[in-house]
């Protein structure tokens, strides 16, 4: 069996409560599996399926490794929901449109949150409340939001007791005009509805459950073809298809990926969340057939080579400048031709018209 089979036997008997056990971990083979759990950012559904896992046999300082990780996981969740909780406090009191999205907003669809990786917090403001936002945040927590490099098209970051936010005024950038007209057109829609997540009993703001698995989907793919993408992110679009089940219109999804012509990319993705991860047939929207499956580990490859958002299959540690792009054209235009049938059209968008322009954008940066 190989490794990473073994990490999603461990992650998906987490996700799902149904542990496996009956065997020893050595020391040498503990690591490994931790350190692969760690790239594709779930070490906390490791540790939870080690930790519950019948009759699993660690060493010592083995089991320190597993409680301490899902300690401080615990705590670092902590942290990320008042710091969410203060946020919607602060754009509430000044009756400011936002919505949050990924991130804690993700973890409430899990079994057990507090496993989760927790990275940032990711929220978008529309164009009419931006300003008025940035201002807010600036002046009452005292910080500075700037732009950062290659995603300054997307958002503005800044930090605030050791949180890092991206303040989205671009939710998702969409190379294909067809497919941005769509998503802005769907995006004015979702500001005029008012769905909730419960965060420490606080009602949070975000997206309908069907834009909700959208956009995770669209995140997760997105990562896939152009830098890298960890588990975490398949574990999250599970969890929000099997949490939302009751609650989302499946032929509305349906609608959106048929617009956005992504259907297919949809639908290979299905095959992991299924087969690796343990999602119900029943509760994935679409039949899946051969054609799907012929991408499976392709899809894998990509993520075991370069993990989360593809950090460890890079030459340059930086996200920005001519080198970077140099040096990650190659497998990005790989991917292009790999999975060219599943978003045809984003595809040759991204092809012909903004890899060129990030090219030359990295060539005057220097």
């Amino acid at each position: 069996m190989r490794i990473y089979d073994v990490m999603f036997l461990l992650v998906k008997g987490s996700l799902w409560g149904r542990y496996i056990g009956g065997f020893t971990l050595p020391a040498d083979k503990f690591q490994s599996l931790f350190t692969l759990a760690d790239e594709q950012t779930v070490a906390g559904f490791l540790a939870d399926g080690l930790m519950n896992g019948k009759d699993i046999k660690l060493g010592k300082y083995d089991v320190a490794t597993v409680y301490t990780t899902l300690s401080e996981l615990e705590k670092r969740n902590s942290t990320m929901n008042d710091a969410v909780c203060r946020l919607a406090a602060l754009l509430d009191g000044e009756g400011i449109e936002y919505v949050i999205v990924k991130g804690q907003v993700a973890a409430t669809m899990y079994r057990k949150p507090e496993c989760r990786t927790s990275g940032d917090i990711d929220f978008y403001c529309p164009p009419a409340d931006y300003t008025r936002a940035k201002a807010l945040i600036q002046e009452t927590w005292k910080v500075e939001i700037v732009s950062e490099g290659d995603e300054s098209e997307q958002h503005e970051a800044f930090c605030h007791e050791d949180v890092t936010y991206e303040m989205h005024f671009n939710l998702f950038l969409f190379f294909s005009k067809r497919n941005s007209r769509y998503w802005n057109t769907l995006l004015e829609q979702e500001m005029q509805k008012k769905h909730f997540v419960n965060i420490n009993g606080r009602e949070i703001r975000t997206l309908s459950p069907e834009v909700n698995i959208l956009y995770t989907f669209l995140h997760l793919y997105h990562h896939l073809v152009e830098l890298g993408v960890g588990a975490r992110q398949f574990c999250d679009v599970v969890m929000m298809l099997h949490k939302l089940g009751p609650d989302y219109d499946r032929q509305v999804l349906r609608e959106h990926l048929a617009a956005l012509n992504m259907e297919n990319a949809f639908r290979a993705i299905g095959v992991i969340l299924i087969d690796y991860l343990g999602l119900p047939k029943a509760e994935f929207p679409y039949p899946l057939d051969n054609a799907d499956y012929q991408y499976k580990e392709m899809i894998i490859d990509v993520m075991m080579k370069g993990g989360n958002f593809g950090m460890y299959g890079r030459k340059h540690g930086v996200r920005t400048g001519w080198r970077y792009y140099a040096s990650t054209l190659q497998g990005k235009m790989k991917r292009y031709m790999q999975f060219f049938r599943l978003a045809p059209r984003e595809t040759m968008a991204s092809i012909f018209v903004h890899v060129p322009q990030q090219i030359m954008a990295a060539v005057r940066r220097g």
